[in-house]
């Protein structure tokens, strides 16, 4: 995976994570699609969103939890 690959699945992941984080903070189901609605990325990707965090996550070290 070049830079510019892991930066734009960088800015997936992040995106994907906050919006869940906020769907979360206001008791709604988890809508991982809504993120690609706005996404500055979709001409690159259409949607395609858990390759690229798969690609990513296998190499992030540190346990995420939504959940306090």
């Amino acid at each position: 995976m070049t830079e510019k690959e892991t930066e734009k699945a960088i800015i997936c992941l992040l995106n994907h994570f906050d919006e869940f984080r906020r769907q979360a903070s206001e008791n709604k189901t988890a809508d991982f699609g809504k993120p690609c609605s706005k996404c500055e990325l979709w001409k690159d990707c259409k949607g395609d969103w858990i390759p690229k965090i798969g690609s990513i996550a296998k190499n992030i070290n540190k346990k995420i939890s939504m959940v306090e």
